[in-house]
């Protein structure tokens, strides 16, 4: 019972202090040949797969290769731009507050964060088609928030994080646009059945929390029980409205 807290302990002092460097624009850690090699193969399994079921666009989760024994840290969107493939996704900013949007290369998503395991919701047909276009004509631009923050409180504005975002671009797609602020998105999310995931902050996580520039638990009510948007609950939401989408992981061997 000892050991297990005591891991339990290790792991969130990783989460915490490393910052969730999956989420992370500022990379510039060097990267050896070996971990290159695994995740350009996994990249290419990747890009193999969705070709060949002929898939437009998924939600993507990565989990790096020095946090891989926690969840699914970060989310993006992979899509087909053209004959390219792109992977849309919100990471925290170098410098000031505001999150940023990046479009970047497959490999460049898969490599710098030396992705050990990816997890894959191919979500309908309509959703491919319809979240492709938001992204295409930049609707889904106006769901940027002002403040990153890597524990955004779920149903709050006040910060945003990666997962966050994706489900408001989603929640305004699948509610025909209704949803078209990030106070409806969230409200729509909540009101048809969306369930955010939870972790548990014990007294020294939260004192280490104050330290990192891009965490806060300000917004959150209930500081020891943390509502966040986690890869696995917008899953679970979309596979639960859309039976039709497939999930799938990919692990670097």
């Amino acid at each position: 019972m000892k050991k297990k807290l005591l891991e339990i302990f290790f792991i969130w002092i990783l989460i915490f202090v490393t910052g969730l460097s999956s989420s992370n624009a500022c990379r510039t850690e060097k990267i050896d040949r070996e971990v290159m090699l695994k995740t350009l193969e996994l990249h290419k399994e990747v890009i193999e797969y969705l070709e060949k079921e002929n898939i437009e666009l998924a939600f993507i989760g990565r989990k790096g290769m020095a946090n891989k024994y926690i969840e699914y840290t970060h989310m993006g969107v992979i899509w087909k731009n053209g004959e390219e493939w792109t992977v849309t996704d919100l990471l925290q900013p170098c410098e000031g507050e505001k999150p940023h949007l990046y479009d970047e290369g497959v490999a460049e998503f898969f490599v710098y964060s030396k992705v050990s395991t990816v997890k894959l919701l191919i979500p309908s047909k309509k959703t491919q088609n319809e979240f492709k276009q938001t992204l295409i004509n930049k609707e889904a631009d106006k769901f940027l928030g002002e403040k990153y923050n890597l524990l955004s409180y779920v149903w709050g504005t006040e910060y945003q994080n990666c997962t966050q975002y994706i489900l408001e671009v989603y929640s305004y797609t699948a509610s025909g646009k209704i949803a078209d602020s990030r106070e409806t998105a969230l409200k729509w999310a909540k009101e048809n059945g969306y369930k955010p995931g939870e972790l548990k902050a014990p007294f020294i996580t939260r004192n280490i929390a104050r330290l990192h520039k891009h965490l806060a638990l300000d917004d959150h009510k209930d500081k020891k029980n943390l509502k966040i948007a986690t890869v696995d609950s917008i899953f679970e939401f979309v596979k639960n409205r859309e039976p039709e989408s497939v999930i799938i992981e990919f692990t670097a061997r």
